[in-house]
């Protein structure tokens, strides 16, 4: 009999092994079990099960049984803690806590080649009042976490019913349990730990100096509410590192290729199973932004420091939390896929249950693995196919991959790439920051201490050392004073075309001759919010005759390996480091002057030998000392990225750094920069406020810049996110401050880059008139001038064309089809060349409202030179001609923000001569003329309001002579004796007669084609697709705070 039972077993094994599909990626073999390492944590158990003890386990359930349901253990009345243990060998598998429920808990298994693709029924158990925990008499409900992990060693059959296997596909969470768990051991948890933490909308806690939610475990008698403060105790579940056994044989892409099959589970989150209100805490964060308000009892108090702390940190965790929540960790198999060049098309699945839509978005980085190796790739275009089953993606992958890689050739998966390290602000960040130092003042400021005073009286005079020289105007040379002053925090209030890019780099020129002239080694930083904006710095940057000057954009050579050849510039860290490295490598001296330590030379000449700047036999002085003292195996290892970049600034040394705030957190971590003197930040209406603070805590004794349009975009902010969190953690610190005057500012009033009537259209809209343009409408006709065929109106550079076809859903965005053809015929016919003009496909931009219809219209003009974007992505940018597609007939909410539609509509550029160019002059004759200039400005601008001042008067005397008249034909119509005649029909006169035929005529030519509706606007244009813009030009447009 015994016999009997141990061949069905083995029968039974060797089943599970043939039906198990990742059999074939394992070593078939049984390992014996003296063979296993026995090691300790839950990390290390999960990594040394193997793929045969799972097929050990699964092959024993088939002799497993009912239980005897009779069978209740008591509940844990005495609050005895439940046992944990770092070790269970023999027959076992592994599980953790997926759902809690009331009266049970649901177990997935840790490891899929428990289950493979034909045992579903193991892939989810059930533990409940019968399970028997070891080391614990009790029942185990109530005592589980969310992400414990178990061993179980035994299960049993909640059904008498005869057990037949399922199919994983046909298995979920919410279904009944084909399996109860009869005993189990629970493995070690985590140390727990205290924290204080606030809730969102969803309900989940977002925790001071943390960036991952966690869950809470409702109190009845003390409910949650928002913008309160809690402090608790937080179980913090073990990660799964892999979900599969790590004893590979061969074929690991070809395992990940077949687990994208099977729906994915991320890890839990942590768990806060008690709290209590904070009446403390709470009180800080109420305080807020009055903690050093002046006349109060919190001016000289300890706590001013305590609450901008709280405020800050846990503004910053809930913004963080956010962000990092959006990243995607599964991995999925590539189907359909397709290379053109750099860019790559592929599939992946959709599923239902987690749908991958709205997690893979444009700009996501992700990397490939095959057979290829591990390739990285930046999302362009994500569009939804078969009905929502997939998501069609088109990627860019990285510069310098080979033309014969093929992606096609076996199997391929994809997966996001983990987030950067993100800015953390830690805890006594404050009390840290010295007295005097200028970020402590401006963070004081910000909480409610007293406004900073600017020093500078009298403005200086400024000019961009370009060729032609450029004299600033009043307020950019205001700007660039207070910039080179020193202040703590100067606000430039830039709106669209003011100069504000040449106003940085102006004052960036500036500090740097007044440090030279000091003999100060300082450096200075100009951020940017994207790689993109940083290239109109950098063009800016290109056009100064100041030689002595170093610029540099600093971005990571493997991101820009993914940027578009349009991002590109000549001042950018890869493009200089080879120029760098091979000079040094080249130079005759042997002597140390350039700070270099032995590691960072050999970094250097592994670069060298690597990459093959150059032949070995060429290398000079420290160069070839170092080559020859470098063993054959070190000549071939990979140098360190940090330390090769600290090398690179040493030997480069710049003055001024050109970055983004995520790159700029990279570089901290390289011992790259000197003294920080100054920091200018660009599009700064868009930076939130926790970045602000971490760049102030790093660079406390830098004058700062704040330089953007605090009626275009705001810093970005999910729904998910308000009140309180929302306010110290996003923010929107350039309009605050601005409002309420804390800081010396300097608003730029001179628009030189749309057409005048663009300007003072949208002056008047968003920014009460203040607007002047400084530009002659002659400088932005050309193409009306040029294009009489379509566009014979010269005054107005506003064109609506209605397209009333509606869009259709791709998850929360939307997409027109119907727009995309007409957009195409709109290119088409203004990049047609007549009369020998023609308009460059790279001289148009194309606005959409909505990400799904950017994607669509990027596909549609791939490789033609015409850039679409979102208005996020378009922010800080400028065309000839922009489109600005709607999409949709009836406006949503968030396309009726004014801010918003003043970005759209703010984009065209226009022609390129610049009315504020003088040629160089010198000493007092410049001087002179700017002061004629200004003298002549103020006496027309006097003019003009006396002009006003008169037509105003006019108009008025016009009124009330009509209205004279009116009143004295009233008069003569009542003292008129009544006429006994049948009155006549009401008949248009002569004139109204005249009036109707010319309507009718309009009528009959409406529709005709796009060269008639083209006829009745001007340049530079707008091409808008919806009837919101109607709207808009009557100036009926809600403009929401």
């Amino acid at each position: 009999m015994a016999t009997g039972r141990k061949s069905e077993t083995v029968d039974r094994r060797a089943w599970e092994l043939r039906e198990n599909r990742f059999s074939r990626f394992y070593d078939t073999k049984k390992v014996p079990a003296e063979t296993i390492e026995s090691t300790s944590g839950v990390q290390n158990q999960l990594n040394t099960y193997t793929h045969s003890e799972a097929i050990d386990f699964a092959a024993a359930t088939w002799n497993w049984q009912q239980r005897n349901r009779n069978l209740v253990l008591k509940p844990n009345k005495g609050s005895e803690e439940i046992p944990t243990h770092e070790l269970e060998t023999g027959l076992r598998a592994y599980y953790r806590v997926l759902v809690t429920k009331e009266d049970r808990y649901i177990l997935i298994a840790c490891h899929i080649n428990l289950h493979g693709f034909h045992r579903g029924d193991l892939r989810f158990v059930e533990v409940n009042k019968r399970t028997i925990v070891k080391g614990f008499k009790f029942c185990v409900i109530g005592e589980l976490f969310p992400g414990d992990v178990v061993a179980v060693t035994k299960l049993g059959r909640r059904s008498r019913a005869t057990f037949q296997p399922v199919d994983v596909f046909s298995v979920h969470p919410d279904a009944d349990c084909t399996w109860e768990v009869l005993n189990m051991t629970l493995l070690t948890r985590k140390a727990e730990q205290l924290v204080d933490f606030a809730v969102l909308k969803n309900g989940v806690a977002v925790c001071e100096g943390h960036v991952e939610a966690k869950n809470v475990i409702p109190n009845t008698r003390e409910p949650l509410e928002l913008d309160k403060m809690y402090e608790g105790l937080a179980f913090i579940p073990e990660s799964i590192e892999f979900n599969y056994t790590q004893d590979l044989s061969a074929g690991r892409v070809g395992l990940i290729a077949l687990a994208s099959h099977l729906h994915s589970y991320p890890n839990v989150l942590s768990t806060i199973y008690s709290y209590s209100f904070c009446p403390r805490q709470q009180r800080l964060l109420d305080t807020g932004y009055q903690a050093f308000k002046p006349g109060t009892d919190l001016y000289h108090s300890e706590e001013g420091g305590d609450m901008v702390e709280k405020c800050v940190r846990i503004g910053a965790s809930a913004a963080l939390t956010i962000s990092g929540g959006r990243y995607d960790d599964r991995a999925f198999k590539m189907r359909d896929i397709r290379r053109e060049g750099l860019t790559l098309r592929f599939t992946i699945s959709n599923p239902r249950e987690r749908p991958s839509e709205g997690l893979w978005n444009a700009s996501c980085r992700i990397f490939l693995d095959g057979k290829f190796g591990r390739v990285d790739a930046v999302i362009e275009t994500v569009i939804l196919e078969s009905q929502g089953r997939n998501i069609r993606i088109a990627a860019r992958i990285r510069r310098g991959m080979s033309k014969e890689a093929r992606f096609d050739k076996g199997i391929s998966i994809v997966q996001q790439c983990v987030p950067m390290d993100m800015m953390r602000l830690d805890s006594d960040f404050f009390e840290e920051m010295d007295d005097g130092s200028n970020g402590r003042r401006v963070i004081k400021t910000l909480y409610g201490d007293a406004p900073i005073k600017s020093k500078v009286e009298t403005p200086g005079i400024f000019t961009f050392p370009g060729n032609p020289e450029i004299v600033l105007n009043d307020h950019q040379n205001l700007y660039v004073s207070m910039i080179v002053a020193d202040e703590p925090m100067v606000i430039g209030n830039s709106p669209f075309g003011c100069g504000k890019s040449m106003t940085m780099v102006t004052a960036a020129i500036e500090v740097y001759k007044r440090n030279a002239r000091l003999n100060r080694k300082y450096q200075q930083l100009l951020i940017t919010q994207t790689n993109n904006a940083g290239v109109s710095l950098v063009e800016i940057a290109r056009k100064s005759e100041e030689q002595n000057i170093m610029f540099l954009r600093y971005i990571s050579e493997s991101n820009w390996d993914l940027l578009p050849e349009s991002a590109h510039t000549v001042f950018d860290m890869p493009v200089l480091m080879k120029d760098v490295i091979v000079d040094w490598a080249k130079r005759r001296s042997i002597d140390s002057s350039d700070d270099l330590k032995l590691f960072h030379k050999e970094s250097l000449v592994q670069r060298v030998i690597q990459k093959q700047y150059m032949d070995p036999g060429e290398l000079q002085g420290q160069a070839k000392l170092v080559y020859e003292s470098l063993s054959k195996k070190k000549r071939s290892v990979e140098p360190s990225v940090r330390v090769l970049r600290e090398a690179f600034f040493l030997l480069f040394k710049p003055d001024v750094i050109v970055t983004t705030a995520d790159s700029l957190n990279s570089l901290l971590k390289s011992n790259c920069l000197k003294y920080i003197s100054n920091v200018q930040i660009d599009e700064a209406s868009q930076l939130p406020e926790h970045v602000l603070i971490h760049l102030l805590k790093t660079f406390p004794h830098a004058g700062f810049g704040l330089v953007g349009d605090v009626k275009q975009l705001p810093p970005h902010c999910d729904d998910i996110l308000d009140g309180l969190l929302k306010k110290y953690g996003i923010g929107n610190t350039m309009r605050r401050a601005s409002q309420k005057r804390m800081f010396p500012q300097s608003i730029l009033r001179h628009v030189y880059r749309c057409h005048p009537v663009t300007t003072r259209l949208l002056s008047n809209m968003f920014y009460d008139g203040h607007l002047i343009s400084a530009i002659d409408e002659n400088e932005r006709n050309e193409f009306m001038r040029m294009r009489p065929d379509i566009w014979p109106n010269r005054q107005f550079p506003i064109l609506v064309l209605n397209q009333e076809q509606k869009g259709y859903k791709m998850g929360t965005s939307v997409a027109n089809d119907v727009e995309k053809t007409h957009v195409l015929r709109i290119v088409k016919c203004l990049t047609r060349e007549v009369n020998g003009y023609q308009l460059k496909p790279d001289d148009i931009g194309i606005i959409s409202f909505y990400r799904a219809q950017t994607s669509v219209l990027t596909e549609a003009f791939r490789g033609s030179g015409v850039k679409c974007g979102t208005i996020d992505t378009f922010q800080g940018s400028e065309r000839e001609v922009m489109i600005v597609c709607c999409t949709n007939p009836k406006p949503s909410d968030f396309m009726q923000f004014g801010n918003r539609v003043n970005v759209a509509m703010s984009r065209a550029r226009g022609g390129v001569e610049n009315r504020n160019r003088r040629r160089r002059d010198s000493g007092r004759e410049k001087e002179r003329k700017q002061n004629e200039n200004q003298r002549r400005k103020r006496t027309e601008e006097e003019e003009k309001a006396k002009a006003a001042a008169q037509r105003t008067r006019e108009r008025r005397e016009r009124r009330q002579r009509a209205k004279q008249r009116e009143n004295e034909q009233k008069a003569m119509i009542n003292q008129a004796p009544v006429s006994k005649k049948a009155p006549k029909k009401n008949r248009p006169n002569q004139k109204q007669r005249q009036a109707l035929r010319q309507k009718e005529g309009e009528d009959k030519t409406r529709g005709a084609g796009y060269a008639n509706d083209v006829a009745r606007a001007g340049r530079p244009i707008v091409i808008n697709m919806s009837p919101i813009i109607n709207g808009l030009l009557n100036m009926r447009i809600k403009n929401k705070k």
